[in-house]
């Protein structure tokens, strides 16, 4: 995408004007769980239009600190590449492209810590191929922290059109839960040769601090634990 937003007064007359469609491709976390800027919660977009290390977010609601992006591992190309108008209107968007034989990228998400509840985690992926896999670590001073997915029944969404090196463009969706609540978590996605990475959104809530804050009532929250 070629859309950039630098400030947070931005973030919200633009989302007033034209809903989180305009600023992510899939339009944000799933409906009837949160809501961005929600008591607890963070959001980051990494929209690859310029390409730097550590690589900031391009679009942050983040009130525990900086988010950032950077390689472990693998050899990248920053560019412009095909895809179809419904994906972006110009007929390219600018990314990375995997040049060796995968990469792993990882971002830094910090985040409100509570030991008595769990951190979920809703993270969109734009590319030309699938990910190999997406992982987390956390930090804090629970010191062990256990993962598991959850369904987010969200579809993947398909853009059909020209994708470089014989792929096939998708925005897909994972769903992490981290119990407990870490202080600090790292997204690792491994994508393979070939790939180009488009976008990259995470969303995060502490669901322990939403229902103390909310004092047990938030019925958004409860359905988390369907």
């Amino acid at each position: 995408m070629k859309l950039r937003i630098t400030t947070l007064m931005t973030i919200v007359l633009c989302l007033a004007a034209t809903g989180a469609s305009a600023i992510d491709y899939w339009g944000g976390p799933p409906p009837g769980t949160w809501e961005r800027g929600d008591p607890a919660t963070t959001w980051q977009v990494f929209d690859y239009d310029t390409f730097e290390a550590p690589q900031p977010a391009e679009i942050v609601y983040n009130p525990y600190g900086t988010p950032q992006g950077g390689t472990a591992w693998g050899t990248l190309t920053w560019g412009d590449w095909n895809c179809p108008v419904e994906l972006d209107p110009n007929g390219f968007v600018t990314g990375l492209r995997v040049d060796s034989e995968t990469a792993i990228l990882t971002y830094n998400v910090p985040n409100t810590e509570n030991f008595g509840g769990a951190k979920w985690m809703f993270i969109q992926i734009t590319s030309s191929m699938a990910p190999l896999s997406i992982s987390t670590i956390s930090w804090g001073n629970a010191g062990t922290y256990t993962e598991s997915v959850w369904d987010t029944e969200r579809p993947q969404i398909h853009w059909p059109g020209p994708a470089p090196d014989g792929g096939d463009w998708w925005t897909y969706n994972y769903g992490i839960v981290i119990e407990p609540n870490p202080q600090l978590e790292q997204v690792r996605v491994e994508l393979p040769i070939g790939a180009v990475l488009d976008q990259i959104v995470i969303d995060t809530i502490c669901t322990a601090d939403v229902i103390e804050a909310e004092e047990g009532t938030w019925s958004g929250v409860k359905r988390l634990y369907r």
